[in-house]
């Protein structure tokens, strides 16, 4: 079984961290991506940059 984690850093959060704040966090992201289970690790785009689609009517719908 293969499960997704999507991690999603509210906007803005990791400037508004001091570096030794932020330090922490991101050596707990990177021991997660380098574990072997993990198959992934690409970013997301911004949310600003997300587009919104209606689903598709069908007949008899």
């Amino acid at each position: 079984m293969k499960y997704a984690l999507l991690i999603f850093p509210k906007p803005g959060s990791h400037e508004a961290l001091s570096p030794e704040d932020y330090g922490p966090v991101n050596a707990a992201y990177l021991a997660l991506r380098d574990d072997p289970r993990c198959l992934g690790g690409a970013h997301l785009q911004p949310a600003e940059t997300a587009t919104r689609r209606s689903p598709r009517r069908t007949m008899g719908r």
